[in-house]
């Protein structure tokens, strides 16, 4: 699958899912996702390409209402997960942001966050009294100890994950 982002200053990215290679050599008994991310100038030059390499953890969260369970799957960068101690300047990685299929907003987490979320009509925020969506922010910091406990290589580095 391939998504293309074009900017109003002619630029684009290009989103391509690919293998994680990394992450699966390090975590073969883990759910594992890399997406390879190309940059173009507007001009059409490759400005640069990298790959993006995420280590899953899904948790499934009872709904109210009677609605079937939801599911949010938390995605830690892999080289976060590859050794136990965190090192200078890992403060200052970037806020990854909350998902309903595409990103919503940062919320404030150095993992990104994916989930069914009711969303306001300009998708840019989460929809302030929803009962589904007090109960998916409720279980994320239970998904986030399910995530140390299934992977132990986070637990080092929790506190930075949480955005301290």
């Amino acid at each position: 699958r391939r998504i293309n982002l074009r900017f109003v200053n002619g630029s684009h990215v290009c989103l391509e899912r690919a293998t994680a290679d990394y992450a699966q050599l390090y975590f073969p008994n883990t759910e594992t996702a890399a997406v390879r991310v190309t940059e173009h100038t507007a001009e059409g030059q490759q400005a640069r390409r990298f790959l993006l390499e995420h280590v899953l953890h899904r948790h499934v969260v009872p709904l109210p209402g009677g609605q079937s369970d939801g599911e949010l799957a938390l995605a830690f960068p892999a080289r976060f997960a590859t050794s136990s101690e965190a090192s200078e300047g890992e403060n200052d990685e970037p806020l990854l942001p909350l998902f309903t299929f595409l990103p919503v907003r940062a919320v404030g987490f150095r993992f990104a966050i994916q989930g069914p979320f009711d969303l306001t009509a300009d998708r840019g925020n989460l929809h302030g009294k929803s009962a589904k969506n007090r109960a998916l922010c409720e279980a994320i910091p239970r998904a986030f100890i399910g995530a140390l406990q299934a992977i132990p290589e986070l637990r080092g580095r929790a506190l930075m994950l949480l955005g301290r």
